[in-house]
């Protein structure tokens, strides 16, 4: 039975993983602080990945298949990780983030892009860069390999955030839906395929010390996407489109997505073997089915800050 060390594992991505391997027959040893309920089957090492001395006595003379990095947000948590594994990996998977390519004009944002801090992502997507320049670095020093996924914006069951949740809630409760005026396109992924692909990168050589767009076949805007939430649930939408601008707002103020470009090729992945089996309608038609069994959907209420766009002057 082949051993895979998740460093997160109990929150939507790191969870989903999880879940996925124990069922797919792997032994799963979750590395996190204990704060949340973890996936079932999976061992729990607690620690704090930012004590060297946890990750020292909990990894100490264990050797992994596969290491899946989850939660690293900063360059020294994936060296600190890395120094304590001392190679004993098969191969070292970071979940990085679309958000580091620099230039919006570039999109459709292709693996060799420029990519670091920007206006848009900051902080983050910095240290989301150097994580990457760190992994490389250091599994030079050991000559071990890695593989990481820059994934777009995921969605799916048991989603923390609230991104599909927004315009479903919002439909069904007959709320209207504040949209930028900007018509941005963007990539969703399910996540049901950055969770196949990644194990297929566990087996797969082809995907050896290289990085990968993942997200879904079809990019969207968000006018399209409330479109196939309309077409879901059989109830139309009250859309409203508001000027940043003349409101003295950013998307992110009220919106849960930034008003810009962020979309990608993913043909390097689907040439190194990789799948994409969920269109947007299945992704949504599957993740509406789980909110509805595990009775997650609510009223909405507006914030006041949309109470306030409600007051002025909106283009229609």
């Amino acid at each position: 039975m082949k051993r895979i060390l998740i460093f997160g594992g109990n929150q939507f991505v790191g969870r989903s993983i999880g879940e996925a391997l124990v069922e797919g027959g792997y032994k799963v040893y979750l590395f996190n602080r204990g704060s949340r309920p973890n996936p079932p089957g999976a061992i729990h090492l607690k620690g704090d990945r930012n004590n060297s001395q946890d990750l020292e006595e909990l990894l100490k003379d264990r050797y992994f298949h596969g290491v899946i990095d989850v939660s690293a947000y900063e360059d020294h948590q994936v060296e600190k990780s890395l120094i304590a594994l001392q190679g004993r990996y098969g191969k070292y998977i970071f979940i990085s983030s679309a958000s580091i390519y620099q230039d919006e004009e570039e999109a459709p944002f292709k693996e060799g892009d420029r990519v670091g801090k920007n206006p848009v992502w900051g902080e983050y997507a910095l240290n989301k860069y150097r994580c990457e320049e760190t992994l490389k670095k250091v599994s030079k020093k050991y000559n071990s390999s890695y593989t990481i996924f820059r994934p777009f914006y995921i969605y799916g069951p048991g989603n923390n955030l609230d991104r599909e949740t927004y315009f479903i809630n919002r439909i069904l409760d007959s709320k209207p839906i504040f949209i930028p005026k900007r018509r941005t396109r963007v990539h969703f992924g399910y996540i049901g395929d950055l969770t196949g692909n990644i194990i297929t990168a566990l087996e797969k050589s082809t995907f050896d010390n290289e990085t990968f767009n993942i997200a879904g076949r079809e990019t969207i805007t968000f006018e399209e996407f409330i479109g196939v939430v309309e077409n879901i649930l059989g109830k139309k939408s009250n859309v409203i489109w508001v000027d940043e601008e003349v409101h003295g707002i950013k998307a992110r103020d009220w919106f849960p997505f930034r008003a810009v470009d962020l979309h990608g090729d993913i043909s390097k992945l689907l040439q190194a073997g990789g799948k994409i089996e969920y269109s947007i309608e299945r992704g949504v038609e599957e993740t509406y089915r789980y909110l509805v069994e595990l009775s997650l959907l609510g009223k909405y209420e507006l914030s006041p800050l949309e109470t306030g766009i409600l007051k002025r002057t909106y283009i229609k």
